[in-house]
């Protein structure tokens, strides 16, 4: 191959060292994250130089009609500064050379060299490009460290594995495996990768034919801007696919992927509204609520978030319950809105505390005692028993009969502060028959825990002259109980 250079051993010792020490695989494939390093051409520029200008020159013929060891030698030595002037960036250009003609070594060294960044701005999807070409025709090294990196969760390496397990190069013909690939990086967020999914359910091509996840995955790509993912969505839709039509309507409420445009919303979200999905009802029902894409009309916002509430769609439960508070498209309705908000809350969506608190503020008991009880098992709001005491207190003292329980309920936990309240309740007959035996015992159970509060209320209970309270008030300085 190189038998008109004017010295062939010296060529031929330069292409096996730079050969000799190609290394496809990190040294050390235990590495906890194999994407540190790449498979590298570990230093060609080690290659002994020649000693005669006319050898480089020689070199730099046979390099520039076509030899692929010759390109991969003279790149190894402007690495290294051998013979020539040190020049990355020339090194890149004689290894890429080689490698676009499926230099394996070439091939690996490349991808090395976009996975450092020396002589090329750092590229790692290039970088994994170069190291697919390299395992497809079988370098094991390199194939493990995709393997590697891929389970470390590098999207570009998954799928560039994905598409040799689907075409069966470097690798057996896998489309499970393939599949699992492409799966992984779409979750990750590889556009690529989503839109081969999108097509892979939209034809049935390893998988089972399914065109609502075909739409799930085209729409994830288009949102991040892919066109051809975008031209999909609205193929489908406009085959009268329901999840397309309403995927769409929310791209272009949100200007997701296509220009935002509030007509077009609301023309994909109308046909799939009216056969019967609580999510484009909503949707539908907030473009009225707010004038977007229609003509404003609060009455029709709220037949649309009721036929979705109704559906149990929680966020439009939530949007019948603001509705309702407000007085917006129906008659204003306290009780009407603490329903929905709290069938809203039921699901765990957030905001719904917001108008349960509004409520209770204004005095409702049953808001209170649903504030109370959401405060008091955590749902929508961080766990609080004193916020969920206050509550409770608040409704059974306008006669709530459950929120008194529940006040009893924390009082016979041991909650001082529920005793306290309890005590205080009974003693002033707040939602309770007045009993001021029983007001008393419950702030002895108080006193018993420490309860400095507990003693103030028997101290102003004794000075008013209560029997009971001052022989409490003598066992609790006798005892040093809270005082």
């Amino acid at each position: 191959m190189l038998g008109r250079c004017k010295n062939p051993l010296t060529i031929s010792a330069i292409v096996f060292a730079v050969l000799s020490v190609t290394s496809c695989a990190p040294q050390d494939t235990q590495s906890t994250d194999a994407r540190s390093q790449g498979p590298v051409l570990q230093d060609s520029e080690l290659a002994e130089p020649l000693n005669a200008d006319q050898e480089i020159a020689d070199l730099r013929a046979r390099a520039e009609q076509g030899s692929v060891e010759a390109q991969l030698a003279l790149g190894g030595m402007y690495f290294a500064g051998q013979g020539v002037a040190e020049d990355p960036t020339e090194g890149v250009r004689w290894w890429r050379l080689a490698a676009e003609q499926g230099h394996l070594p070439a091939q690996t060294g490349l991808g090395g060299r976009y996975f450092n960044g020396r002589g090329v701005a750092q590229d790692e999807a290039e970088a994994v490009r170069w190291y697919r070409l390299a395992a497809e025709q079988g370098d094991a090294e390199v194939l493990a460290w995709m393997h590697l990196t891929a389970e470390q969760g590098q999207p570009d390496v998954q799928v560039a594995l994905a598409g040799m397990y689907s075409f069966g190069l470097g690798v057996p013909l896998d489309a499970d495996e393939a599949l699992r690939w492409y799966r992984q990086a779409a979750e990750l967020g590889h556009v690529e990768a989503q839109l081969t999914l999108g097509r892979r359910y939209d034809t049935g091509r390893g998988v089972a034919r399914d065109t609502n996840e075909a739409v799930r995955w085209y729409r994830r790509a288009a949102e991040q801007g892919d066109a051809a993912a975008a031209a999909w969505v609205h193929r489908i839709a406009e085959q009268g696919v329901a999840t397309a039509q309403h995927g769409l309507g929310m791209m272009y409420a949100e200007g997701r992927g296509v220009p935002q445009d509030d007509g077009e919303a609301v023309r994909w979200y109308r046909p799939v509204a009216e056969q019967g999905s609580a999510e484009a009802q909503h949707g539908l029902g907030v473009m009225y609520a707010e004038g977007r894409g229609v003509t404003q009309d609060e009455t029709e916002a709220v037949r649309w978030h009721r036929l979705a509430a109704e559906q149990g769609y929680a966020t439009a439960q939530l949007a019948l319950g603001v509705m309702y508070e407000r007085g917006r498209g129906v008659t204003q309705d306290e009780a009407e809105a603490l329903r929905w908000y709290r069938l809203a809350a039921d699901q765990g969506i957030t905001g719904t505390m917001l108008g349960i608190r509004r409520i209770a503020e204004q005095g409702n008991a049953e808001a209170q005692l649903v504030l109370g009880g959401m405060y008091f098992a955590g749902t929508g709001v961080a766990q609080d028993d004193g916020e969920a005491l206050r509550w409770y207190r608040q409704a059974a003292e306008q006669g709530t009969a459950e929120a008194t329980a529940w006040v009893r309920r924390m009082a016979e936990q041991g909650n001082v502060a529920a005793q306290v309240n309890l005590g205080v309740m009974y003693e002033g007959g707040r939602g309770v028959t007045e009993d001021k035996a029983e007001a008393m015992a419950w702030y002895r159970r108080a006193v018993e825990e420490g309860s400095e509060e507990a003693v103030t209320w028997i101290r102003e209970a004794a000075n008013q002259g209560w029997a009971e309270a001052l022989v409490i008030l003598a066992d609790v300085y006798a005892s040093g109980q809270g005082v």
